[in-house]
């Protein structure tokens, strides 16, 4: 039985962190509040980027739509901008040419097919699962479960890729293992697996 991986996003497949970050430093601004981007980073990376932005929310005039479409415009604005996380391209390929299936589970929206079609990477994907399907936000793990009973997978042979605390939860939530992407500097991070590069996710077919 080979087994299957269902993928997180930002961070894990892309680099996308970085504007992320510049942006919504920029709607903050706007909203008059101070945070510096490292705050914004640890804060986004701990928790999500939702959380930021219901935290604006409580803080500002605006509220949450709002923050959400201005923060979502300006990503929109630089989404040709985003590169691939390193080796994630290679490793895609790889899976695929071993016919692994692939899957993503994203909160990013609308942009997630023109990101992917301009990294060349749709092609590797069963289904990309995002925020306009409607579920639940991680940690709840209604995502996952959709995939899992679509595609009649076995739990026991699916991983969840990605990057922060958040992405494990919401794998233990489905009842499958989770392998998270990291370079040490978070060391409250804590899932099944851990790796610093995604060439080791070979080791998982």
């Amino acid at each position: 039985m080979k087994n299957t991986f269902i993928w997180d996003l930002d961070g894990t497949i892309i680099d996308s962190y970085e504007i992320i970050i510049d942006n919504l430093a920029i709607v903050a601004d706007q909203c008059h509040l101070s945070y510096s981007q490292k705050e914004i980073y640890q804060y986004v990376k701990s928790k999500s980027v939702n959380a930021f932005i219901d935290l604006m929310a409580n803080s500002s005039a605006y509220d949450k739509n709002q923050l959400k479409t201005m923060a979502s415009n300006l990503n929109n604005q630089r989404a040709d901008e985003i590169k691939c996380i390193p080796h994630a391209a290679y490793v895609l390929d790889y899976l695929y040419e071993n016919n692994i299936q692939n899957f993503i589970y994203t909160h990013k929206g609308k942009s997630t097919a023109h990101v992917l079609e301009n990294l060349n990477l749709t092609h590797f994907f069963k289904e990309v699962i995002t925020s306009e399907y409607g579920f639940e936000r991680k940690p709840h793990a209604q995502g996952i479960e959709y995939i899992i009973d679509k595609y009649k997978l076995n739990k026991d042979a699916v991983f969840y890729v990605g990057d922060r605390q958040i992405d494990a939860d919401c794998s233990r939530n489905a009842g499958v293992k989770s392998i998270i992407l990291t370079d040490d500097s978070d060391s409250s991070l804590s899932g099944d697996y851990m790796i610093r590069d995604l060439k080791e996710l070979v080791n998982f077919m």
